[in-house]
């Protein structure tokens, strides 16, 4: 079940129902005023594996369609997990 576009938020991070994690750099609104959201991307199956971005930067995704992708927001103990398993590490968390 996707999320709803007013739970997306600067520094959360996000699953796909394809494990893939999401984690919002900014959102801003293009020139017809709708929200696009920037984002980086990384599997949660791949340990160690860095952040990158998942969208080509002049047409980042629409809120809509961001939120139609997510299944939940991580909650902090799925990101606890994620950290013992060496998926997420703490910068990635905070920057």
């Amino acid at each position: 079940m996707p999320i709803n576009v007013t739970e997306i938020e600067v520094g959360a991070v996000y699953r796909t129902e394809t494990d893939q994690l999401r984690r919002v750099e900014k959102v801003e609104p293009d020139d017809e005023g709708r929200d696009r959201v920037h984002y980086k991307a990384k599997s949660a199956r791949i340990p160690k594996r860095p952040f990158d971005i998942a969208h080509t930067l002049d047409n980042p995704p629409l809120a809509d369609s961001f939120a139609e992708a997510c299944s939940h927001r991580l909650s902090d103990d799925e990101i606890r997990q994620l950290v013992v398993e060496g998926v997420l590490t703490r910068d990635e968390l905070n920057g």
